[in-house]
């Protein structure tokens, strides 16, 4: 009987992940610094342990996810409690008081998430991305202790304002705060919780800079914005962020938004402007990556735009009929568009 010395099937099986995630990275869609996260994930949606080979059981899974809904549920029904307990007790606690029961809140969250990372694998498997459930359960933890440690600066330096001169400052200290912590708790372990709670905390601090400078007009507030929405995209496409398409979701939605801010209180024209460059850029970007929020945001720039300069432009006589049937009909063009550049890109 002879015996085969070359490759056992269970290697190559193993070594499966790994030559699809080279595929991938020859093919541009992952980048190749994310190479080792990228062979965790396949590897678990390909039904095998990273470590051992080892068929990952349904059961498991489920069992997984019950386990992490149980600490979602257990953790906000925590949060709430003590929020009931200060809703009902805020006036009796007095300025220290409130600081203090902030203090504990933040550091109760913190210790939550830094004794649920490391138990079991330990932090290190839940940083490599090899036990999601306990890292995504104990990074909404950390990620609470952001939200909580920067309402406790924001608190602090409302208390500090006697003369109430400074009526700005703790929203935008607190904004400053909350990217400091919110960086610190993604950097640690990082999730989609906590690079929404990051992205709240630049958009606070950035929307509170202009009060602060004392331009609280759409104008100013509007390009701070569409530049963050920017830089989020930046962020993402260059791997800083794990989560990219969400990450792609965020800068998109933000850049959306800061290209119509103008039209509050400033002129109607670079708002139309502005919002039309976000519809073209979406496009470019889709046709670069494929990534439907891009897509999306390209869409929907364009259904709002063109409605928006078209009855400007016609000083409203249209009516509210003309004004609805405009709408619509750019929609569906939009959407038509959005399908074409999707599909040709496909085709490509």
């Amino acid at each position: 009987m002879s015996t085969n010395l070359g490759t056992h099937p269970t290697d190559a099986a193993s070594d499966r992940p790994g030559r699809v995630v080279d595929d991938l990275i020859g093919h541009g869609l992952v980048h190749p610094q994310r190479r080792a996260e990228a062979v965790d994930v396949v590897t678990r949606s390909l039904g095998t342990a990273a470590t051992t080979g080892e068929p990952r059981g349904a059961s498991g899974s489920a069992r997984g996810r019950l386990v992490e809904v149980a600490g979602y549920l257990g953790g906000a029904l925590v949060v709430a409690a003590l929020g009931l307990f200060l809703a009902d007790h805020w006036i009796d606690l007095g300025d220290t008081g409130q600081v203090v029961a902030l203090v504990v809140i933040t550091l109760l969250l913190a210790g939550a998430g830094a004794v649920v990372a490391s138990i079991g694998s330990g932090y290190a498997a839940a940083r490599a991305g090899r036990d999601d459930v306990r890292r995504r359960l104990a990074s909404a933890l950390l990620t609470g202790a952001a939200v909580a440690g920067a309402v406790t600066v924001g608190r602090v330096v409302d208390l500090a304002d006697v003369g109430g001169r400074w009526s700005s400052w703790p929203g935008f200290l607190g904004g400053v705060a909350m990217v400091v912590l919110g960086a610190v708790a993604y950097r640690v372990l990082p999730s989609a919780i906590a690079q929404a709670g990051l992205a709240g905390g630049a958009f606070t601090a950035v929307v509170s800079s202009a009060d602060v400078v004392g331009s609280s007009e759409g104008t100013v507030p509007g390009l701070m914005i569409l530049a963050l929405g920017g830089v989020w995209v930046v962020l993402s496409e260059t791997g800083v962020f794990r989560e990219v398409v969400v990450g792609r979701a965020i800068g998109s939605a933000l850049a959306v938004l800061g290209a119509q801010m103008p039209l509050f209180d400033g002129p109607a024209g670079l708002a139309y402007a502005l919002t039309a460059a976000v519809a073209v850029a979406g496009f470019a970007l889709y046709l670069r990556t494929t990534a439907w929020p891009y897509l999306v945001a390209g869409v929907l720039a364009v259904t709002v735009v063109v409605p928006e300069a078209i009855i400007d432009w016609t000083d409203g006589s249209l009516g509210a009929g003309g004004a609805v049937l405009v709408a619509g009909l750019t929609l569906l063009g939009a959407s038509a568009a959005g399908f074409r550049v999707r599909q040709e890109t496909h085709e490509d």
